[in-house]
């Protein structure tokens, strides 16, 4: 496997400026005092990587955690890489290809918003294929373009390791096989949805990232917040998600009931919180390298991650809990 040199858990910046790459979100998010904060809470946490993306807030994400790296001292953010991600075209209505003449300038923007030369992981944010086309139409980039293109800047030295972030297995069998044809490293890591609601729809990107080699990181572990438990019983936080976005309802589902009931029953049994027992399930997992998680609105942060890294997990607690 990928060697893999930054522990289990990623902060993931997705939330910083905004809600991901959502434009009508941005502002929503944490503000640049809460990030730096949560940031410096991160590192005393021991948390290694930092993961964000050019989509963030229309480029706020990296650009708060480049003016949070210039602010501390090199003794912190000696310690601290960053991954970030860039996306095709196509998911912002450019009839561009995902090539060298878009992934390098991309690249150059995020380098220079978080004030490094080099970042740890970089992601292609989603492939570019008739799959993922909003419409089925156009002419997707060959993977064999895009992968050399980030081979290009892998050997430039911007990048320390390729990601694939949100691909099914043909997507990333696809690329894998192409990496192989043309003689170069491509894909080492992998950055999916996983959580203990996409059991079944991750199998079998899980297998093929253990059969080749990936490391696999997850997103989304505690589905938003609805693993934590907070929306149980109908309750609807003020200045939650589900308050500032009604489109969210569509989330909570008989399943994810389900799933949060036994979670609560379980850390009655165990004294620990449902988002903290999901995320330890998660940590557990023997084909999950790290996870990747948005910190929540409450300080501290990142309290439910110090939970999960003290619970005792492993095997016995992957048995106890059997969603299916």
């Amino acid at each position: 496997m990928t060697a893999w040199r930054f522990g289990p858990v990623v902060l993931g910046a997705g939330n910083v400026g905004g809600d991901g790459g959502d434009l009508s979100q941005i502002g929503t998010g944490h503000d640049e005092a809460t990030a730096c904060a949560i940031l410096d809470e991160a590192v005393a946490c021991g948390i290694t990587v930092v993961d964000t993306a050019a989509r963030y807030a229309a480029g706020s994400s990296e650009a708060i955690i480049g003016r949070w790296l210039r602010a501390r001292p090199v003794e912190v953010t000696s310690r601290v890489s960053v991954a970030t991600k860039v996306a095709p075209p196509w998911l912002d209505h450019r009839p561009a290809p995902f090539d060298r003449d878009w992934i390098g300038p991309m690249l150059t923007g995020c380098l220079q918003r978080l004030g490094v030369e080099q970042v740890a992981i970089l992601y292609t944010h989603a492939p570019d294929d008739h799959e993922m086309r909003p419409d089925g139409t156009g002419d997707p980039t060959p993977v064999e373009d895009t992968l050399e293109a980030l081979e290009e800047q892998r050997e430039a030295g911007r990048c320390e390791l390729l990601g694939a972030s949100n691909v099914t297995a043909d997507q990333l069998t696809r690329a894998l096989d192409a990496a192989d044809r043309l003689g170069i490293r491509g894909y080492e890591v992998v950055q999916n949805p996983f959580n203990l609601l996409e059991i079944q729809a991750q199998e079998e990107v899980l297998d093929l990232a253990a059969e080749r080699g990936l490391t696999y990181t997850s997103h989304s572990p505690s589905v938003t917040g609805i693993l934590t438990g907070k929306y149980a019983g109908g309750v609807r936080p003020e200045h939650s998600r589900l308050s500032d976005q009604p489109d969210f309802a569509d989330e909570l589902t008989p399943q994810s009931e389900a799933v949060v009931a036994l979670l609560i029953g379980l850390g009655r049994r165990r004294g620990a919180s449902p988002g903290a027992l999901a995320l330890a399930w998660q940590l557990a997992h023997p084909d999950v390298t790290a996870i990747t998680v948005g910190p929540g609105r409450q300080a501290p942060h990142l309290a439910l991650v110090t939970e999960a890294l003290a619970l005792d997990g492993g095997p016995d607690l992957l048995s106890e809990f059997d969603p299916s």
